[in-house]
């Protein structure tokens, strides 16, 4: 019998053995992780849980295994898997291929991720993008029908109506009626773009670093909290940062049509990817009128026009289609520049500019010729780097005008990002192995605030904001529980819910619930779907309700969802995160009772009517 190579060679074998020990090791803390929670609690080790999860008079069990999954064992999961795959991919895919390295990540993402491929679609996904597929597998794909729809925000399921992923995930559904293995399908089909993402990035990075660094960066990139929770999601941002990430690449190498068809698709699956289109037609300019090779190419200048034509569609499609009344709401000049200060990404990304155009000054310092000619050549002789912060500056000036900017809406900046304020750090460290050592303890840093570590914990079901780290399972987890635990026990009643779990609870395709339930909406209108809108109390038979209790950020009031004359018949928590169950409804009908004497005075005055 033949013995393998590795294991005649020592420093073979110390590669192989310690990737193989970490990689078990993860796999063992990913199985027994609950089970030694639980067996500290029946121990009487609560005191030494609330070390680590913090003080707490909820004897819970789901409080200590979400809350220790979320502190401990998660991260120390992803760091160990995470640390493997940076060995193997150091040893053994430094020079590898495009495809070859792009199927070690998606066997990476395959392995360590495998118990979520049947997690339903979370957040603003799920009342969104989610909501209007389902509308257009059941409505035949009838997009005139659609357009005429109530827009979401005014309960209605017309959320993009012109963006592609909708009509991508109906066509799925039409395809794989078995909902979990629609989950699952459009789970693998996520860590394929993934992959795709990862070996493009460090194509890419690879005509700016060497080997070693751009393997490095990449899988940085990779273990950066905010890229491991969307590569676990069913919405729109892994395709359109897929659309953007082709469209940076091609631009890099100056074909220029080509980028801007993928920034054009990129705009078609979600419209924030403008900016690329603005970036290309800048650059397209550039290069018609200094670029050494593409001086007065016409074709290069149509390209760049191509690019904002898609931009300006997509815009045109969302203020005038949408029925948007020619606004959108937290939109306007400068808005988001209270957002932009809080932002540490604004800073990195202005200091490593500053860096770049001071290389720009000391390499122009002692050169022949007109300051204009002096710094086309710079530009020429940097064009790669000198694109991507052009892309970074074209994502902060569009988010510059927007006053709501949730985590994931930096995800699609990331690549440009990185490049950019990683050249400037080699250029003042020259030591190359002193960047790749800060580049390592970045990746072990990376990983293990996978769960959010970093982050103050957040109580309330905010799902914009746990979107950011691998802390947004719990809800996620928490809501199939609510599902199953309403299937099992209240079925036969009317199940009356805020606006998201409505939704999940309404809808069988959507994976939370199994079967059609009976669902009332409060608070919110909701349009389709044979959902209930909540009209006070004396239009219902309260003892045929039970109503869903959480805390959200539309929802903190002193007595909101239940209070003093409500009754709480089932709690339930996974972590922090936690719901109830109760009957009565008093509380719920005092507020909309409110909110409709609002609305009467508001008309009374003249002011635009509300729809609520």
């Amino acid at each position: 019998m033949k013995i393998p190579s590795w294991l005649n060679d020592k420093n073979e074998r110390k590669w192989i053995v310690s990737s193989i020990i970490l990689i078990v090791f993860s796999l063992i803390v990913k199985q027994f992780a609950d089970v030694w929670t639980v067996a500290l609690l029946n121990k009487g080790a609560a005191p030494f849980l609330n070390s680590i999860t913090g003080p707490t008079s909820a004897y819970s069990f789901d409080f200590y295994t979400g809350r220790m999954h979320e502190l401990l064992w998660g991260p120390l999961e992803v760091l160990c898997s995470g640390f493997a795959f940076l060995l193997l991919s150091m040893r053994y895919l430094k020079d590898a291929s495009p495809l070859r390295f792009g199927l070690a990540v998606f066997a990476y993402l395959l392995i360590t991720k495998f118990e979520i491929l049947f997690f339903p679609p979370y957040g603003d996904s799920g009342s969104g993008p989610v909501i209007e597929a389902i509308w257009l597998f059941h409505h035949n794909f009838d997009y005139v029908a659609l357009s005429k729809e109530t827009l979401f925000v005014r309960g209605g399921p017309k959320a993009y109506l012109f963006s592609l992923y909708p009509t991508y995930l109906a066509i799925l559904m039409k395809l794989i009626p078995n909902t979990k293995l629609f989950l699952a399908v459009n789970h693998l089909i996520i860590f394929g773009l993934s992959a795709l993402i990862l070996s493009f990035f460090r194509s890419l990075a690879r005509r700016i670093f060497n080997d070693k660094l751009s393997m490095l960066l990449s899988i940085f990139l990779l273990s950066l909290p905010l890229v491991q929770s969307q590569i676990e999601q069913i919405n729109m941002e892994v395709p359109t940062l897929l659309f953007v990430m082709l469209s940076l690449f091609y631009l890099s190498e100056k074909k220029i049509f080509r980028s801007s068809i993928f920034s054009g698709l990129a705009v078609f699956t979600k419209l924030y990817a403008a900016y690329m289109g603005g970036a290309i037609f800048f650059v397209g300019v550039y290069l018609f009128f200094f670029g050494r090779e593409q001086k007065k190419n016409f074709r290069v200048f149509g390209s760049g026009v191509l690019s904002m034509l898609f931009v300006i569609l997509g815009t045109l499609a969302l203020f005038y289609f949408m029925d948007l009344g020619g606004k959108v709401d937290k939109v306007g000049v400068f808005q988001g520049f209270a957002l932009m200060k809080t932002f540490p990404i604004s800073y990195f990304y202005l200091l490593s500019l500053v860096g770049f155009v001071a290389f720009a000054i000391q390499d122009l310092k002692g050169k022949e010729g007109s300051v204009l000619s002096r710094i086309v050549c710079f530009l020429n002789d940097h064009y790669r780097v000198a694109v991507m912060f052009v892309c970074s500056a074209g994502w902060f000036i569009l988010f510059l005008n927007s006053g709501w900017i949730p985590p994931r809406y930096t995800f699609i900046l990331l690549p440009s990002l990185i490049l950019g304020i990683f050249y400037v750090i080699c250029r003042l460290v020259e030591n190359e192995r002193v960047v790749e050592r800060g580049i390592i303890a970045l990746i072990f840093v990376g990983f293990l605030c996978s769960y959010g570590l970093p982050y103050p914990p957040v109580i309330i079901q905010d799902h914009a904001i746990v979107e950011r780290s691998l802390e947004y399972r719990n809800d996620v987890m928490l809501h199939m529980k609510l599902a199953r635990l309403i299937e099992q026990k209240y079925a036969n009643l009317t199940v009356a819910a805020p606006f998201a779990i409505t939704q999940f609870l309404a809808f069988p395709e959507m994976g939370f619930a199994h079967k059609k339930l009976d669902v009332m909406i409060y608070l919110f209108p909701c349009t389709y779907g044979g959902v209930k809108n909540f009209e006070g109390l004396e239009k219902i038979d309260s003892r045929k309700v039970v109503w869903v209790g959480v805390e959200t950020p539309f929802m903190r009031g002193e007595h909101l969802p239940n209070g003093s004359y409500d009754h709480v018949i089932e709690e339930l928590q996974v972590g922090n995160k936690s719901a109830n169950l109760f009957v009565g409804g008093f509380s719920i009908n005092a507020v909309y009772r409110q909110c409709q004497s609002m609305v009467k005075q508001l008309e009374e005055k003249g002011i635009q009517k509300l729809e609520l």
